[in-house]
């Protein structure tokens, strides 16, 4: 046998001699080096062709606009499979092309052939790909009015190659219609029954006519829309610039849900606290105040934190069986050591002469709530809280108020152990006006009626706040409600919040336009390379269609109506604010609405709350009110 012996110095048995006449006898053998041969020698005629300074060269000429995937070169073609199989949208790679001797050289060998390689669905996928355009901040494509939102993935089936892309279809009404800054501006109120808003404007006058008279209090539950805080902080800055900063108001305690927030204030909690309320299948006890969220500590040494400016501070908490003690410290002074217990349980002596006792000089919007007489009859009172302890109960609910110096404080909550601390919420106030909000991701407005009403009602009537807001409607929308059954409940929590306060006025901000999402797909193929290396490329595009739901007029309609047949609230009508049914396509290509065609953006909330807040200052520049307190509005 004889041996080879390779380059490394290792030995092995040599191979075989080639049968050459077989070889040649296979069908097609010779066909890869005939062409690869014929390649060659068309790529030397072409050279010497173009040879700088040749008679026969084609004469210079100035460069056409060409189709990438008509013209490409012969670098980009050999990567081409590789990246329509992986891209999800397809681009075409733009083309090289090279310049000999100031003369404008032609594609050649493979970058030639590959020219004419399905052009026609290059040219429409590269058609697809030019509407895109740089991501906006809220990560989908703009392009004019059209909206693009970034497309799924999909898996390619085994042995073809796919890719896909997401194309949200124009709204071809937009170009039609007025901007969304026009609908804004010239829009007529959208205010109906403003003279249920009597008390509210009175209370704005009082407070014009003297600047330090109290707080007026607005207070504002509400949905998603309500609980980002750009609405609702929109409308609080727009009121204070006219009447006075009145601080932040109510807010819940800690850092509840991700996103919660409130502009004006900070805070944060440490790890061990639950959040109560969020979970609308399991509310618990329902013992949750009233913002309907509360946080509950077990261990000692559990924080939470509140930033707020105020002149008078109020903390909300449940007194329990069993409860923990909680420490209250402003700017890191401790200003009060509490039991959470029970009302039979004796309450902590405080240690600082700055909490306020029960008869001591509050606010009117806190005072009422240490008054036995705002407790619902059903409700455990507690009437001996000891002076100096602040210490109250409001059903099984209790409140500490604390009088502190004007300016910004840090307001730190630390439970003592022995049991455990429920936080309801706080309450920083200061000369002014407040808009305060009690938004929870996903509510609806019945869910009011669900949570423990003597505990509710009794911390409602002790707020007692000059305007009554709720911001409900798109949740029901999307639910089972049909419009008689939604008009009875809501005719019951409005009627429970009357008679809860009764000088309170009611406002109503009806749903805004929405629009539901429809996909259907549509699939083009195209051939990539040549010969048995060809292969067939699926490209499959989902059609995203937004079309305006019809289900939120039951709602409005609803919410509408026991406005007018109670004569007990307000009535602003969102959608017809917005440019009315179907113009949320139009705030989304606007940059006003987010790409899921329900909520807005920051932007859209605060336009929104710019044309509220214009609607309400135009009802009360219409009030009329002599020195005798006799209310007028047309």
């Amino acid at each position: 046998m004889a041996l080879e012996i390779r380059p490394d110095g290792r030995r092995e048995a040599a191979k075989p001699a080639r049968d050459s006449s077989a070889a040649s006898r296979r069908p097609g053998a010779l066909l890869g080096p005939l062409r690869r041969w014929a390649g060659a020698l068309a790529l030397a005629c072409v050279g010497t062709l173009l040879t700088p300074g040749d008679a026969h060269a084609r004469p210079a000429t100035r460069p056409t606009a060409q189709h990438p995937a008509t013209n490409r070169s012969a670098k980009s073609h050999a990567h081409a499979n590789e990246a329509v199989a992986t891209r999800s949208r397809t681009v075409s790679r733009t083309s090289a092309q090279t310049r000999a001797g100031g003369r404008l050289a032609r594609p050649t060998g493979r970058a030639a052939a590959s020219a004419s390689l399905r052009g026609g669905t290059r040219r429409a996928a590269q058609g697809l790909s030019n509407a895109y355009q740089a991501p906006a901040r809220d990560g989908t494509y703009r392009n004019g009015g059209v909206v693009l939102s970034p497309a799924p993935s999909r898996p390619a089936a085994p042995g073809d190659s796919a890719s896909e892309e997401t194309v949200v279809e124009p709204d071809t009404t937009a170009s039609t219609l007025p901007p969304v800054q026009q609908i804004l501006a010239r829009g007529s109120s959208a205010l109906q029954y403003p003279a249920a808003l009597r008390g509210f404007f009175q209370q704005l006058r009082s407070r014009e006519d003297e600047p330090g008279n109290g707080t007026v209090r607005v207070m504002q539950w509400g949905d998603s829309h309500t609980a980002a805080d750009m609405f609702t902080g929109e409308l609080r800055a727009r009121m204070q610039a006219r009447f006075g900063d009145g601080g932040v108001g109510f807010t819940y305690a800690g850092h509840p849900f991700a996103g919660y927030r409130i502009l004006g204030s900070g805070r944060n909690q440490s790890g061990g606290w639950r959040t109560l309320g969020t979970h609308f299948t399991d509310l618990g006890d329902r013992l949750l105040g009233l913002g309907g969220v509360a946080i509950e500590g077990y261990r000692a040494g559990e924080t939470a934190t509140l930033d707020a400016p105020c002149l008078t501070f109020t903390l909300q908490y449940l007194r329990q069986p069993g409860g923990g003690g909680l420490q209250v410290s402003d700017n890191g002074q401790t200003v009060a050591n509490l039991s959470t217990a029970d009302a039979n349980a004796a309450p902590v002596q405080s240690g600082n002469g700055n909490a306020l006792p029960p008869d001591a000089s509050t606010p009117d919007a806190d005072a009422a709530i240490d008054n036995p007489s705002a407790v619902p009859d059903d409700a455990a009172q507690d009437t001996a809280a000891p002076t100096g302890t602040g210490n109250a109960t409001a059903g099984s609910g209790g409140i500490f108020h604390y009088n502190c110096q004007a300016g910004s404080h840090h307001f730190t909550f630390t439970t003592g152990g022995g049991g455990p601390v429920r936080l309801l919420g706080s309450v920083a106030l200061q000369p002014g006006i407040t808009w305060e909000a009690m938004g929870i991701n996903g509510a609806e407005a019945p869910l009011i009626l669900r949570w423990n009403q003597p505990l509710f009602q009794g911390y409602l009537a002790g707020a007692n706040p000059a305007l009554i807001v709720l911001a409900y409607g798109t949740n029901e929308a999307a639910a089972r409600w049909t419009g008689e059954d939604y008009r009875q409940t809501f005719t019951r929590l409005i009627q429970m919040l009357h008679t809860t306060s009764p000088s309170s006025s009611i406002l109503v901000l009806g749903p805004g336009d929405r629009s539901i999402g429809s996909t259907y797909y549509t699939t083009t193929y195209s051939k990539v390379g040549r010969g048995r290396r060809a292969r067939r490329v699926a490209h499959r595009v989902a059609h995203r269609v937004y079309t305006p739901y019809r289900g939120t007029d039951r709602i409005l309609n609803a919410q509408r109506s026991v406005c007018s047949t109670t004569g007990l609230c307000a009535f602003w009508d969102w959608r017809a604010r917005q440019g009315g049914f179907g113009s949320m396509n139009r705030w989304v290509g606007a940059g006003y609405a987010q790409p899921d065609h329900t909520h807005l953006t920051g932007t859209g909330y605060r336009a929104l709350a710019d044309a509220l807040t214009a609607d309400l200052l135009s009802a009360y520049s219409a009030f009329g009110a002599d020195r005798n307190g006799s209310p007028t509005l047309p």
